[in-house]
């Protein structure tokens, strides 16, 4: 009826037996669907138009009357006529508000973005957003600003994705400087969307955000290299997509010192991620996080250590307690070190480990506090990065 979508099934039946109008029986030797058609000639699947540049099965043509016809008794030479459609309500600026309103939502509901509370931390540690990116200016900020926020607290890492609008290097510069709340080194962007082929579409091609794309990259340079690996370079292949935008080695210097990474299309080796710099990762910022894998490793240490030293809370806070953290912590830096996660030749320069009388103060004894300094030579030429953790030590347990 009027105001519906429908699907379509063709299928070129070899044998069988017709009786009346349905066939039962024989062999389907093709199969083709076509997935919510439109008899609205405006609609973007509108069925005729859909079908005849796609089907290799039958052709379809639209009849002069408005009223569908009624099926013949016979199935053969049948023409049938539908309807007129449209494909229902466009979300206006109330709807998207709704969007980003349930995606805010608030601390200690466990909805929307605090729904991940849910998640185990070592198993949440990424971010992706893609449809923030197709809400207005406004709630789009409000939401990965939410998020950023929400990523600091967790220690994780957001992609975000940039809207179907930004589609020149001039355009993606202008909309990252309208949006200054991104720039912060918990956050990447890349340039420029994704294309997919649509499956709801005879594969034909879709503009799409790139972050689940790029999440899938991330997770399988970490299980191959380690997380202290850039998600970039020749084997950081976009498999089953394409780059939307062509870019020259020109354009994409000229986002890369602004913290954009890109993604590239190369002879021989295809679709590619090409960039590993943070949204605080500018020349100009000159931030210890520039880069993505030092970021990364950073918050892998910190989630780690901040875990792995719940069983420091009841022990006495002293000298003993305090060694026993530089050990363990150690340890566990040391292992990392001889996978090849830090600069240097031996561990002295690679890592250090500061637990005492002068991270721990007798004031933060009494408030039972025990204060850890952890440092790190990230593979990139620069000095130590430093991670201060903070565990409650020598409570009573009541």
């Amino acid at each position: 009826g009027a105001g519906s979508l429908f699907n379509l099934t063709v299928e070129e039946v070899k044998g069988g037996t017709v009786a009346g109008n349905q066939l039962t029986g024989g062999e389907v030797l093709v199969t083709e669907t076509y997935f919510n058609l439109s008899m609205d000639p405006a609609a973007p699947r509108y069925a005729v138009d859909l079908v005849n540049n796609a089907s290799q099965l039958v052709n379809l043509t639209r009849l002069s009357a408005a009223n569908s016809t009624t099926a013949p008794a016979a199935i053969a030479n049948r023409r049938l006529e539908g309807n007129a459609g449209d494909d229902g309500h466009i979300p206006g600026t109330t709807d998207w508000n709704n969007n980003a309103a349930n995606a805010l939502a608030q601390t200690g509901t466990k909805n929307g973005i605090f729904a991940l509370d849910k998640i185990l931390p070592f198993v949440f540690n990424m971010l992706c957003i893609p449809a923030a990116a197709d809400l207005p200016d406004a709630a789009m900020r409000a939401v990965y600003s939410a998020a950023i926020a929400y990523c600091h607290d967790k220690r994780a890492f957001l992609l975000v994705d940039i809207p179907a609008t930004v589609n020149t290097t001039t355009a993606m510069n202008t909309w990252l400087g309208g949006t200054p709340t991104l720039v912060d080194d918990h956050a990447a962007v890349y340039f420029p969307r994704l294309v997919i082929a649509d499956p709801l579409n005879n594969a034909r091609p879709l503009d799409v955000a790139a972050s689940g794309t790029l999440a899938g990259v991330y997770a399988r340079t970490d299980a191959a290299r380690g997380i202290w690996k850039a998600p970039a370079g020749t084997d950081a292949v976009l498999r089953n997509a394409g780059v939307a935008v062509t870019l020259n080695d020109l354009e994409n210097g000229g986002l890369n010192q602004q913290g954009i990474n890109v993604l590239r299309n190369f002879p021989i080796y295809g679709n590619v991620a090409w960039g590993a710099r943070t949204l605080n990762g500018s020349n100009a910022a000159a931030s210890e996080y520039k880069y993505i894998p030092v970021r990364r490793t950073a918050l892998y240490i910190g989630e780690s250590l901040y875990q792995g030293l719940k069983w420091v809370v009841f022990e006495p806070n002293d000298e003993r307690l305090w060694a026993q953290i530089r050990l363990n912590v150690g340890s566990f830096m040391n292992n990392l070190f001889r996978q090849g996660a830090f600069q240097g030749t031996n561990a002295r320069q690679a890592y250090f480990v500061k637990c005492d009388g002068e991270t721990t103060t007798q004031n933060d004894i009494n408030l039972g506090v025990v204060n850890i300094v952890v440092g790190f030579a990230p593979l990139k030429p620069a000095e130590f990065v430093v991670i201060q953790i903070q565990q409650m030590a020598g409570q009573l347990e009541v």
